[in-house]
């Protein structure tokens, strides 16, 4: 039901014939979350990312979580232009707030709307991922907004949160689905099954 205030839900008691018995108002869920656009200045361009803060008690700070994505043209919700579609990120930012944690997802160089940026994209290279990661993890310590930064990398983005959390020296870091081998070991298997190494 909308009215001058929003919208407001209903409850409907019926009895046993369907007939019904009462009409009571029921409060929307008290909301977990807020979320904002953020930018990540970098000396290449800005990283365009959605930042999520809890709702938390006043006077206190919540810790905040850099979701770094896996390989290829994924997104900062976790789906591509080549047929994932999952928005497991953004799934994975929800819960994190309904647990009282921030987070920040943002698009990689030339993805989504990360896509302003000097030079081609032929001259991207894996060290571009991880300086744009730490680049992050800075700009999210001078915000005082926060207790701590952790990072959470999936994939591919495990490799690269592995390198910054050590070197950038964050509170704690998660690996989904991370590599259990060298990374040369790796590309040569897909090589591999692609054809392109008869190695």
């Amino acid at each position: 039901v909308f009215g001058s205030k929003g919208a407001m839900g209903l409850l409907l008691s019926m009895d046993s014939s369907y007939r019904i018995q009462g009409i009571f108002p029921r409060q929307n869920p008290a909301r977990s979350s807020y979320h904002t656009n953020y930018k990540v200045h970098t000396p290449d361009g800005d990283l365009s990312g959605e930042l999520v803060m809890p709702v938390h008690a006043a006077g206190t700070k919540p810790p905040v979580v850099l979701i770094i994505a896996g390989s290829g043209p994924t997104d900062r919700n976790g789906n591509n232009a080549i047929g994932l579609r999952t928005d497991c990120y953004k799934l994975l930012a929800s819960g994190l707030a309904e647990r009282g944690i921030a987070s920040l997802r943002y698009d990689k160089r030339w993805i989504g709307e990360s896509t302003h940026f000097k030079g081609l994209l032929d001259s991207l290279r894996f060290e571009d991922y991880v300086n744009d990661a730490k680049t992050c993890i800075r700009q999210l310590k001078k915000d005082t907004s926060f207790s701590s930064v952790f990072v959470i990398g999936h994939s591919e983005g495990a490799l690269i949160g592995a390198i910054v959390a050590r070197e950038e020296k964050v509170s704690g870091f998660v690996s989904l689905a991370g590599a259990g081998v060298p990374a040369e070991t790796i590309l040569r298997r897909q090589m591999v099954r692609i054809g392109l190494d008869n190695a």
